[in-house]
């Protein structure tokens, strides 16, 4: 007959919280993929070494429920980077801060770029004019109440 042992029980239960608890993060030249679950009250997914710099933030009563909140990052390393956040379609209760970095291209600054986003409604791609560029930390720093897509283009 089968013993239990509560030991191993507890252990294993603690494994798969824990697997639970961390963030999926996975990448490779050029490419950062990033999710985790966030609920209302709030937490933040960074891109780490995949996009040192990227983050978003998003604060306690943005969102009303548990939801898996991804990121993409796509860099040819010299002059775009696009970035993808999901689910798609997702709508904050308030803005939610993110910090878009270009400190993966090579030898660019601040005036060399330009950040766009895609306008679903226009079905084009806009230039981002609320953003507040950081040239220490190499980032563009927005607030937003709904995903969208993002791209750092040098002029």
């Amino acid at each position: 007959m089968l013993q239990r042992n509560p030991l191993r029980i507890t252990l294993l239960v603690s494994l798969v919280a824990l697997i639970a608890a961390v963030s999926l993060v996975f990448g490779g030249d050029g490419y950062f993929y990033a999710e985790r679950l966030i609920d209302a009250k709030g937490g933040q997914l960074t891109a780490g070494d995949g996009a040192p710099g990227t983050r978003l933030v998003i604060p306690e009563g943005a969102l009303n429920e548990e939801t898996l909140i991804s990121m993409e990052v796509i860099s040819d390393g010299v002059s775009r980077i696009d970035f993808n956040f999901g689910p798609h379609g997702a709508v904050f209760n308030k803005p939610v801060q993110l910090e878009l970095s270009w400190a993966t291209l090579k030898d660019v600054t601040a005036d060399e770029l330009i950040l766009y986003y895609y306008d679903e409604k226009l079905g084009e791609w806009v230039e981002e004019t609320t953003a507040v560029w950081d040239e220490t930390g190499k980032k563009a720093v927005l607030y937003i109440d709904h995903f969208s897509r993002y791209y750092f283009d040098r002029r």
